[in-house]
């Protein structure tokens, strides 16, 4: 066996009970699946190892099955695995010159493979393939009653390690805490004062209720399934040029506040225009379908792009709601789960009654779009009568051209503005429309150039249960209706899983986009499975579900990790302690522009365009296509001031802030973001004009408090800033810098004014110049700490 291992690890620790799901699938989806799995195409020998009956059944040529339970010595995978002739080990050597890494097997996960037959081989179906069953909550014997059933799955893992709580966290720091995942905001230096007053403890449940309230959470919400859904102001592709459907993002805030059952969202995003009696905003929901890239290229296959359109729409689906990667069968069988390209395909199918083109030329092709004008009749008359005069303007403007006479420039902007005043007297908003469904042929590899693959009708993978009898074709509607069914078990346990993610960081199952074979096991399987059913039967509430969570024992603790809790428990997966991490892009600018009171309290409309680098959108080739897409025009007046989920989304070149932060490029489905920390984040919160704005207004307020001693202005800082006062040597560290501050700038005025010149916002007439510059390069040093950014 030493021949065929690539570890010396000991397999003195094997797990009393070696169970398939936990232990033995991953092994088995790394190192045998793509061989051995269910993708035929690649199968070799016609074994499968992710089915029983495959995996025992006796083989020609040779004297035993694969797997004989209870016997690993007889067992020919175990021969394979072991063999110390690299000809026939099992897996084979990666080919000379390949990139692929070896999938030898170590010498501890053959141990378990070895200790698993020996124990009857128990194939287990995959955990979130299986039928949702509300698990028992664990009996915890402590001093105290657990605050929440989430309490008692979390304690009983950690008794089994000898461990228990960690100290709650101190007030001000679970306070903050809380502001920022339910608002994504920092809380006000009114809120602060009310805890000072009231303390958290005895109040704690009505804020949670008051933040769950407020119209900021569904802001914060909304981020994460934008992400999901692909959400841009651009076509993506190509030129990249700007449409219109910021009404949807605005819907996707008002459901969270309004906290829309989950299976209503899901029917009104997928199926809204089938709905019966649909109204104005089921309507805007069903833009959902529209989000996707499209092409305006000259030379682009109609065929092509209907087929990439097909695609993405099917990934998308199959990542939001399935937690899946069924993309991976658009050219073959998955290689790793049960999706066959039938299964791709048939969901594929749902979507080709939309109404839409290939390719949308650059000559004014119409999208089906939705009017959203008043629903008061006469002032419906009034702004539909105003719209049709600006769009026939739009339209001769359009048809003509621009004149010699009048620069490039002059022409965009006159075009923007034209657009814009049509958005703000009836915007409007891409719509899904249904037409005759149009032929869905199974690809053969993917090839959008064949008609050979046969004819699919709308379906939902059989393995996950089917959507059963339908009379007819199949619809968007039954599609949704699936997704959210009793004969679905995977919905529920995705999305409480991001949810879980939002409040600790990872979730219970640590790959957000991947529940299948390739995904992580989750740390508490028992406790995902308890969330998914009281989700559903809680009516799909989602709040209900944050609740659970938030007023958790388990929510509460304490980030500071112990000596112990470091050593027994040093990823964190049993959950000794709270996890720390960076808030998402908009976040960022949220709580910097909150800080220094700028922050617009705004909820929704056309996205905004903050201050970014002039040349940035140099290299755009728009193709004569004038709009928002096309030239950047910083906002004015609030809007500059707008929250970071409304800021301009252009796929190509993404704003460089959102950017560095990690925000996606949205022209794909993302559940996921990664979190970097880079030197660019760090120059970015220095010099954004944006944030050098906001430490000049913080700067400007401190200053105009003129009854405040410097050292009590630092505190004020701190606490409007971090929702804490600062530490002694914080203070003389800051004090110091601003003694050297206002000797630089005392020195050098022209800088001081270079420095304030920074932004739209007035410098008041009271404050002095280079006291107010001093000030300012304060105010950069907090906005800079790596505590803004971070989510205690």
């Amino acid at each position: 066996m030493a021949g065929a291992c690539t570890s010396d690890q000991s397999d003195a620790n094997l797990p009393e009970t070696v169970r398939f799901n936990e232990h033995i699938r991953p092994i088995l989806s790394n190192k045998c699946f793509a061989c051995h799995g269910p993708d035929s195409g690649t199968r070799e020998a016609g074994l499968r190892l992710d089915q029983r009956e495959s995996a025992t059944a006796e083989r020609a040529g040779y004297d035993y099955p694969a797997i004989i339970p209870g016997s690993s010595g007889r067992s020919v995978l175990i021969e394979r695995i072991s063999e110390d002739d690299p000809a026939r080990r099992m897996p084979p050597p990666p080919r000379e010159g390949a990139a692929d890494p070896s999938k030898a097997l170590s010498v501890s996960e053959i141990a378990l493979l070895e200790e698993w037959i020996d124990q009857g081989a128990e194939w287990e179906g995959h955990w979130a393939y299986e039928r949702l069953r509300r698990p028992a909550v664990p009996d915890v014997q402590t001093e105290t009653e657990p605050k929440s059933k989430v309490d008692s799955f979390i304690l009983a893992r950690l008794k089994e390690a000898g461990l228990g709580f960690s100290n709650p966290a101190e007030d001000p720091a679970l306070f903050r805490r809380l502001h920022l995942d339910l608002t994504g905001l920092p809380p006000t230096l009114h809120d602060l004062d009310q805890l000072a007053e009231e303390g958290l403890e005895a109040t704690y449940a009505a804020w949670v209720e008051r933040l769950l309230d407020s119209p900021r959470y569904g802001e914060r919400m909304a981020i994460w399934w934008l992400d999901l859904v692909r959400y841009a102001d651009t076509n993506g592709y190509h030129s990249d040029v700007h449409r219109r459907i910021w009404p949807y993002r605005d819907y996707v805030i008002n459901a969270f506040n309004e906290n829309k059952p989950f299976d209503q969202f899901t029917r009104e995003q997928i199926a809204g225009d089938l709905l019966p009696n649909r109204s104005r905003e089921q309507l805007v929901a069903s833009g959902f379908n529209r989000l996707g890239q499209i092409t305006k290229e000259g030379g682009a296959q109609p065929k092509e792009y209907l087929a990439k359109y097909a695609a993405d729409r099917v990934r998308t689906v199959g990542t939001a709601w399935l937690g899946s990667t069924i993309g991976c069968a658009e050219c073959h069988d998955h290689k790793f789960d049960p999706f066959s390209m039938e299964d791709f395909y048939g969901m594929a199918a749902f979507f080709a009654d939309i109404k839409e083109k290939g390719v949308y030329e650059n000559d004014g092709d119409v999208y089906p779009e939705l009017t959203l004008a008043s629903l008061e009749p006469e002032k419906a008359m009034r702004q539909n009568s105003r719209m049709d005069e600006l769009q026939d303007r739009l339209l001769l403007m359009r048809r003509l051209g621009r004149p010699e006479t009048v620069s490039r420039e002059e022409w965009a902007e006159q075009v923007r503005s034209l657009e814009e005043a049509i958005d703000s007297t009836a915007p409007r908003t891409l719509v899904s429309v249904a037409v005759e469904p149009r032929p869905i042929r199974i690809l053969p590899r993917g090839n959008w150039q064949s008609d050979a693959g046969p004819r699919v009708a709308p379906v939902t993978p059989a393995f996950l249960g089917g959507t059963g009898q339908i009379s007819g074709i199949a619809s968007r509607l039954d599609l949704a209706d699936w997704l959210v069914s009793s004969k679905n078990p995977v919905t529920a346990r995705v999305f409480v899983n991001r949810l879980w993610k939002l409040f600790f960081g990872v979730g219970l199952s640590r790959t957000l986009d991947d529940l299948g074979s390739q995904g992580s096991w989750p740390t508490h399987p028992d406790l995902l499975d308890w969330l998914a059913v009281e989700f559903i039967e809680s009516g799909w509430d989602v709040k209900h579900v944050v609740r659970q969570i938030v007023l958790s024992e388990t929510y509460r603790q304490t980030s500071v990790p112990t000596e112990e809790s470091l050593r027994e428990d040093p990823d964190n997966s049993k959950y000794s302690r709270q996890n720390r991490f960076r808030v998402s892009s908009e976040m960022v600018r949220d709580i910097i522009l909150a800080t220094s009171g700028l922050l617009s309290e705004r909820i929704g409309g056309p996205s905004v365009q903050p201050y970014q680098p002039a040349d940035y959108w140099k290299e755009i080739n728009t193709f004569g296509v004038e709009g928002p897409g096309s030239k950047w025009v910083d906002s004015n007046a609030e809007d500059q001031y707008r929250r970071g989920l409304y800021t301009y989304w252009k796929r190509s070149f993404l704003h460089p802030s959102l950017m560095a932060f990690d925000a996606p490029s949205r022209q794909e489905c993302s559940a996921d973001r990664p979190i970097s920390n880079t030197p660019v984040q760090a120059l970015a919160l220095l010099n954004d004009p944006s944030y050098v704005e906001a430490a000049r207004v913080l700067a400007a307020q401190l200053l105009l408090a003129q009854e405040l001693s410097d050292q009590e202005r630092i505190d004020l800082a701190y606490r409007r800033a971090l929702s804490r006062q600062p530490r002694d040597q914080e203070t003389a560290k800051l004090m110091e810098l601003l003694e050297s501050q206002l000797t630089r700038f005392q020195g050098d005025e022209q800088a001081a004014f270079e420095l304030l010149r920074v932004g739209n916002r007035p410098i008041p007439r009271e404050v002095e110049v280079t006291t107010l510059a001093a000030w300012t390069t304060v105010g950069r040093a907090i906005l800079n700490l790596h505590e803004i950014v971070t989510r205690y």
